[in-house]
Order: C-alpha cells, then sequence, then structure tokens
C-alpha cells in the first residue's frame, strides 16, 4: 500500500531511537550460526538469510547499542551488537524509513526523527532503545509514572544534566507545534537546527536527531543503507510469506 500510494496523504511526524534492536533482539547470539538460524526465523529463506548475513556483519563497531564499544561479553553473547542491529531494522528502523519515502515520493510533507539519549537507569548494553523518548515528548521531567510504582523504571532525568531539560522542553514543544500546526518548527526555542520535511529528492533525505550530549543537529537519513533498503524493497518477499 506503501509503495502504491494508497494510504491517506496527511502530513507525518515518525522516528525511531538509535539502539531499538536491544529491546526486541535476542541474547546469546554467539556465532554465525546462530545469527543465521535468528535471521531464518523471521521469515527469509536460505539465500535471503546469506544476503542478510553479509549485510550485517559481524563488526562491533558498526552494530548497535551505539553506547557499548567492543565486542559484548558472554551474557550478552559474542555477536550482541549484531543480532541487535538487525532486530531493530526489522522491527523499527525500516518500516520508518520507508513510511518515510513513501511520503516524500507522494510529496507529502513527512518530518523523520532519531532519539540518541541514553537515560537514566539504562546501561550501555541497553543504549538508546525503545520507548525512552517518551518521557522527553511529555515534557515530563518530573519522571511522574517512573520509580515508585515501578521501581524497576527510575526516573529518566534523575541525576542527569540541564541539556537533559532543555532537550525536553524542545521535543515537546516540536510535537505540540506539528499537532497544531502540522510542522514541528513554531516551537519558539532559539538556536535549534530548523528540522527540514523528508525528501528524496536528490537521494538521501534528511532527518533530525535529538541528542542531550551534544546540541540536536540534523543527519543525513543513511544508517546502515544497504542493509535496510534491502529489507524495504524485498520486504513482501522476505517477511510476509
Amino acid at each position: 500500500m506503501l509503495r502504491e500510494g494508497r494510504f491517506v496523504k496527511v502530513p507525518l511526524l515518525v522516528g525511531a531511537n538509535t539502539d531499538e534492536g536491544t529491546s526486541f533482539g535476542p541474547k546469546g547470539i554467539d556465532n554465525d550460526t546462530a545469527f543465521a538460524k535468528y535471521v531464518s526465523s523471521t521469515g527469509p529463506n536460505a539465500n535471503e538469510t546469506t544476503i542478510l548475513e553479509t549485510l550485517y556483519p559481524d563488526i562491533p563497531s558498526i552494530g548497535i547499542p551505539e553506547t557499548l564499544h567492543g565486542r559484548p561479553n558472554s551474557t550478552y553473547g559474542s555477536q550482541y551488537k549484531r543480532s541487535s542491529a538487525f532486530a531493530g531494522d526489522l522491527y523499527i528502523h525500516a518500516p520508518r524509513r520507508a513510511h518515510s519515502q513513501a511520503w516524500s515520493q507522494q510529496d507529502i510533507s513527512s518530518y523523520s526523527f532519531r532519539f540518541n539519549v541514553l537515560v537514566a537507569g539504562l546501561s550501555q548494553y541497553s543504549g538508546s532503545n525503545h520507548f525512552q523518548e517518551f518521557a522527553f515528548v511529555a515534557d515530563n521531567t518530573q519522571g511522574l509514572g517512573y520509580g515508585d510504582p515501578n521501581p524497576a523504571y527510575p526516573n529518566p532525568f534523575a541525576g542527569k544534566p540541564l541539556s537533559y531539560f532543555d532537550l525536553a522542553n524542545l521535543m515537546s514543544r516540536m510535537w505540540v507545534s506539528f499537532v497544531h500546526d502540522l510542522n514541528p518548527n513554531n516551537h519558539n526555542v532559539p538556536g535549534v537546527p530548523q528540522w527540514p520535511i523528508y525528501d528524496t529528492t536528490n537521494g538521501y533525505a534528511r532527518e533530525y536527531v535529538f541528542d542531550a550530549n551534544v546540541t540536536s543537529y540534523v543527519e543525513i537519513d543513511n544508517y546502515r543503507a544497504e542493509a535496510i533498503q534491502y529489507m524495504i524493497d524485498e520486504s513482501a518477499a522476505l517477511f510476509d510469506r
């Protein structure tokens, strides 16, 4: 339906977190055989699995989470960063990019983002994984609903610097601006880059990166480009059997 333009043509705000795959991928992947078995379990046949193995090589420096440097420990599996990258792309990043591309191809405004913040309570093995942007979008800097009665999920802002609170102010204002004006840029926060419309006309489009360690910025949306595009182009064949 996306390829055929059969969707409601209204502006879209859509995004993903850098390390989504640590929330969805398996732990304990220690070798190529185990990784191939995991990939094939998601739907691809033997030939397609071989292609995906090549597109997702066992190189920790290009896997996720970005916060974890080097090869993971035995608890997580030596190929944890590889399997997490694949899982995050399969379930979140490829669909996000496919939607953004479809809106651009239909000449409809779309605003795409990547959330790249390690919140309080998460380790380097988790990274900026699923759901972590919600407290920022809601400007929930008091951590309501976190901690007590949910001790396993502490206030994401606990002990964090002012930059985290500033980011929550910016993001919540951008979301309100989009809901009100169908454009996230009417937020009245000075000194931040303009959030560009996702436009594939001249190649790779640009998306907004929300970060609390550096000033938020705009990037080319081309991380794991070949692998994600293969998922998008072959999605029906790979996963819809």
